[in-house]
């Protein structure tokens, strides 16, 4: 019997879930650095190799907000992974259930 959800899609919402935390330890870190290596710059009188760094550390921070802001939390992927197996034709078929029928997928879907 093939189940209903691949568990490659659970394997990936689980590793974009981590991409995402790391997306978060990562402008953490990014902005504690780029306010110690500004204070740098500014001592230095704008050093070309500091002012270098300042533009990749800015760059990195760009990508990180993007990675937090376009990839949505594991509950949220679950949730629209839930929905999508949530059709006319299944709520027809549970008649009436539909509680029962939304916990057994949101089940299926967290192991």
């Amino acid at each position: 019997m093939e189940p209903i959800i691949s568990p490659w899609i659970i394997y990936v919402v689980d590793i974009l879930d981590k991409l995402s935390i790391f997306a978060r330890l990562m402008l953490l870190i990014l902005t504690a650095a780029f306010i110690m290596v500004g204070m740098v710059y500014i001592e230095y009188d704008g050093d070309e190799d500091v002012r270098e760094l300042l533009h990749k550390m800015k760059w990195a921070a760009i990508i990180s907000v993007a990675v937090i802001v376009f990839i949505p939390d594991k509950e949220t992927m679950l949730t629209m992974l839930a929905a999508q197996y949530i059709t006319p034709d299944n709520l027809q078929a549970v008649q009436g259930n539909v509680v029962e029928f939304v916990r057994q997928i949101a089940e299926a879907v967290k192991l």
